[in-house]
């Protein structure tokens, strides 16, 4: 007798019936064979639909939205004229908006269908959804996407700009989402948009076709009107048109050309990122010079250059990661003669501003760096509170996360003094690599 009848008879005489073979179990044994798809068709109605309920549910039901908008901030858009619709429209939009993506991105007829039942253009959807980003809500971020993806296919100008944009800027131009602004954005571009072709030429460097990208820089350049000034103003992001120039031109060898673009789009067009890299040119802080133009791109709304001057009211070097092994406080680059005209609390008080507006920008590439430093600013003014909610936002930095942040809420009601100049720079890279036990 075989082991399978054996087995069979003791189950019998154990439970006093015969266990019936699972019909698909042997269906996954008879794999691809006639007889595994007629058992499969088989299945009743039932087991067809729940089967069918299973294999379409959604990976995760989002959270509802309602009540969560952010009144104070859409009334004070409203008031200044970036939103050209009332507060409460504007939460009628995004609430039926939300209700369109509770499972997948709204199709462009439900749309156009939403846009002309709220008497609203697509533009509308692309400045609420800077509105959301401005806000800082991580929970609104899935929807601000999906508001310029829907937004950039009515061929809304702004969205497909930004979604772009954003794209060269995180090195996600291969995202599927991207194919459809990226084929807009050469659209646009051909058809003579300034800000589009200045992403275009951007888009042409990296693609290794620098002669392209610079003739097409300088077209957009020439384009230049009282209403476009080389940075469109489409909300926070500014197209650099003069410095990309620059840029190009340095590429090419033509340094002279380079600073001549810098200095034309600053000192004529007033472009905040022309001021930003003409800055930069100087090779001291201590310059002048350096200071008036990092000011000017700081209050135009360039957060690494309010990240820059927050450093340089404390005294440090323009960057963390060019520290010099015997630097100093008082022989820093960063003590230029106009810092000197302050006080230690003074200066304190002018990088808190700094780094209080440079983490303003969600975007912005120095924004764990703002937020640590800003904790600790405020620890040391006596505001532990606001410190320690800031320093817990840097949580998720994958620099200062995993080791400094514990670190210091470990020492956060303690007497040591994390503001000297020695410890901002040499120890503060021990704190981060997580070399340093104890001040």
């Amino acid at each position: 007798m075989s082991r399978r009848c054996v087995a069979r008879l003791s189950t019998i005489i154990d439970h006093g019936y015969t266990r019936p073979r699972p019909i698909f179990d042997t269906a996954s044994r008879l794999s691809n064979t006639p007889t595994a798809r007629h058992i499969y068709s088989r299945r009743s109605p039932k087991v067809k639909d729940a089967e069918w309920a299973r294999k379409h549910r959604p990976a995760a039901q989002p959270k509802p939205l309602e009540g969560s908008w952010p009144f104070e901030v859409l009334h004070a858009a409203y008031q200044s004229g970036g939103l050209p619709v009332t507060p409460p429209l504007a939460v009628d939009v995004l609430e039926a908006f939300a209700a369109l993506t509770i499972y997948n991105q709204p199709s462009k007829k439900a749309v156009q269908k939403l846009c002309q039942e709220h008497g609203i253009q697509p533009m509308t959807l692309t400045m609420l959804s800077r509105i959301l980003l401005k806000a800082g809500d991580r929970e609104h971020f899935p929807l601000v996407r999906d508001l310029l993806l829907s937004s950039s296919a009515l061929n809304d100008e702004a969205a497909t700009i930004t979604l772009v944009n954003q794209a060269v800027e995180t090195g996600k131009m291969g995202h599927p989402d991207i194919v459809a602004p990226r084929a807009h954005l050469v659209r646009l571009a051909a058809a003579g948009n300034p800000a589009a072709m200045v992403l275009q030429a951007e888009l042409l460097a990296a693609q290794r076709q620098p002669q392209k990208a610079l003739l097409m820089c300088e077209e957009a350049v020439k384009k230049n009107t009282n209403k476009y000034t080389g940075a469109e103003a489409i909300g926070e992001t500014k197209r650099k048109a003069w410095s990309t120039l620059a840029k190009l031109r340095k590429q090419q060898g033509d340094v002279e050309g380079a600073k001549l673009a810098l200095e034309k789009g600053a000192l004529e067009h007033d472009d905040p990122w022309a001021y930003y890299y003409l800055a930069n040119t100087y090779r001291r802080p201590s310059d002048p010079e350096y200071l008036h133009f990092m000011l000017k791109a700081a209050a135009s709304g360039i957060p690494d250059a309010a990240n820059k001057l927050g450093r340089f009211y404390l005294g440090l070097p323009q960057s963390s990661r060019a520290v010099p092994k015997d630097y100093d406080r008082r022989t820093s680059r960063g003590t230029a003669p106009v810092a000197m005209q302050f006080t230690d609390r003074e200066k304190q008080l002018l990088a808190i501003e700094w780094f209080s507006v440079s983490i303003e920008y969600p975007n912005n590439k120095n924004l764990d760096e703002s937020q640590v430093f800003l904790a600790l600013l405020l620890r040391g003014q006596g505001d532990h509170k606001k410190g320690r909610s800031l320093l817990q936002s840097a949580m998720s930095s994958k620099i200062y996360g995993p080791n400094a942040v514990p670190w210091f809420f470990a020492r956060w009601h303690g007497e040591q003094d994390f503001l000297t100049a020695k410890f901002l720079t040499r120890d503060m890279e021990k704190v981060i690599h997580g070399e340093m036990d104890d001040l």
